[in-house]
């Protein structure tokens, strides 16, 4: 079956309320959600969502569409990404990645900044559409989304502070 694949860039939760529960990062949830579960009801194709497993708005993504059944592709800079976050973010990472169809892995070796922007690269890619949840602010979603637009990729920013 032929797949529409849409991915997302988003910034982290320290520009999101915070990384626990709040009312920007529900806020943004609710959105995400009634946006996949429009993409799943409209298209005629497969539904596969692509997510580079960031914390924030990544993993937000990956865990609706999981709970949706739909399908995704994760997409990760390097492996051991998660290896400086608190012991409770790893396990959750590492139980997202698990759930996912395909894991695809954009750089050999460990950390470095540039891996990220090869990684939003890979991702825009692979997708037929694209989404953003960006304040407009210079920022890796905001490079990502200046890729997206040399791409020619359509393109939904969600403004968090709207």
């Amino acid at each position: 079956m032929a797949k529409h694949k849409v991915m997302i860039t988003g910034h982290r939760p320290h520009k999101l309320g915070g990384y626990g529960e709040n009312p920007t990062r529900s806020k943004i949830e609710k959105r995400l959600k009634k946006l996949l579960k429009k993409l799943k009801k409209n298209h005629t194709k497969k539904l596969v969502v692509i997510s580079g497993m960031a914390l924030g708005v990544d993993q937000w993504w990956a865990s609706i569409a999981l709970d949706l059944e739909i399908d995704v592709d994760a997409y990760i800079p390097f492996k051991g990404q998660e290896s400086r976050w608190p012991e409770r973010a790893q396990k959750h990472y590492r139980d997202l990645l698990k759930r996912c169809r395909k894991v695809k892995v954009s750089c050999t070796g460990g950390y470095a900044g540039w891996k990220m922007q090869r990684r939003n690269e890979d991702m825009v890619a692979a997708a037929d559409a694209c989404v953003a949840v960006w304040d407009g602010s210079k920022s890796g979603t905001g490079n990502c989304v200046a890729h997206i637009h040399t791409k020619g990729k359509p393109l939904k920013i969600i403004n968090p502070n709207d």
